[in-house]
Parts: structure tokens; sequence; C-alpha cells
């Protein structure tokens, strides 16, 4: 589904309006994956338009996932995160996951992104903070990026013959943590 308009970066209210009509009707769960381009319109969609209470309103949970990526990303996603925990009100579960890829996730003192300022104004909002650490990019982060270019998950990716043993026994064990720290969360 295309969240934005032809050659434009306002939403697509008819396509959003679909969509959150098969959210509050059917019986399943959802997962919108609109990517950075599209965010802020989204969102303010999402709470504009009172989405938010019509999930809610439903029975349904709203749980919004926000990443914060080390290495010269992080201000960029710093501000995204912290627009996120402003923007949505309360009854948004908000995830943050902590994106290690091109360097370490932390504060402009050294100290781990937990003891900044920012992260410390929002951790009464959050659910649970993932931490995806930097991996190997020729072992763990080559099998990583081989399984998501293929647009797999996991379980896909290791019934695959796509992949050998060992490719397959290293993304169980990128799994694993991730998924363990997913569990509390619910």
């Amino acid at each position: 589904m295309r969240i934005l308009k032809d050659e434009s970066e306002e939403i697509d209210i008819a396509e959003m309006d679909g969509m959150v009509e098969r959210i509050l009707t059917e019986d399943s769960h959802f997962v919108v994956d609109n990517g950075a381009t599209s965010f802020v319109p989204m969102s303010r969609y999402l709470v504009q338009d009172g989405v938010v209470d019509a999930i809610n309103g439903a029975g349904k949970r709203v749980v919004v996932h926000t990443i914060v990526a080390g290495g010269p990303e992080l201000v960029h996603t710093g501000r995204g995160f912290h627009a996120v925990v402003r923007q949505f009100p309360p009854e948004v579960e908000i995830v943050l996951w902590l994106n290690e890829h091109h360097g370490e996730v932390r504060g402009a003192d050294g100290k781990g992104f937990e003891d900044t300022p920012l992260y410390q104004e929002a951790r009464h909002r959050l659910s649970g903070t993932i931490r995806l650490p930097r991996l190997n990019p020729h072992t763990f982060g080559a099998n990583l990026t081989a399984m998501l270019a293929r647009n797999m998950t996991f379980a896909e990716a290791d019934a695959s013959g796509d992949f050998f043993a060992m490719a397959k026994q290293r993304l169980r064990q990128i799994k694993r943590p991730i998924f363990e720290q997913m569990a509390p969360i619910g």
C-alpha cells in the first residue's frame, strides 16, 4: 500500500482510512512499517485524526517502535525518538531500539544512552528497550544482510535452503538475544 500521495509528502487519506478500517475490524495483529520519509505525516494522521483513540476504543494496543542509531545517525535519530515521545499520547506504548550498526549509541559525554537526559526524560513512556549490537560484517552481519535482502524472517531463513548450516546458526545467535529482550514487552 502507498502511504503518501504520488510526488507528495501528504498522506493518502483514503488508503490510510482503509488500513485503519482493517485494523479496527479484523481479529489480527498489524505491523505498519512506513519508513522515515513518511513518518512525520503518518504520525500526524494517527494523532490528529483520532486513530489512536479509535484503535484503543476497539480494545487493541498501539505500540510505536522507534530507533536511535549510533554513529553519524545518532543526533538525527535521537531527535526522532524525542519527537515520538512528545507527539504520541500516553496510551501509546513505545519501544526503543538502540542500533549500534554504525557505532555505539552513547551520549555526548561518552556514557550510555540510558544515562542521557533525553532517555531519562522519556523512560517512563517506554515499554521496553532493545539493544542491537554491532555485528561482524563478514559473518553475522553478512548473514543478517542476506536474510533481510530476501525479505525473510528468522524462521523463514532457518527453514530455507538459501543458507548454509553455519549461516543459520549465526542467525539463531542474532535472534536469541533480540527475542529475549522483546519477551517482557509482550
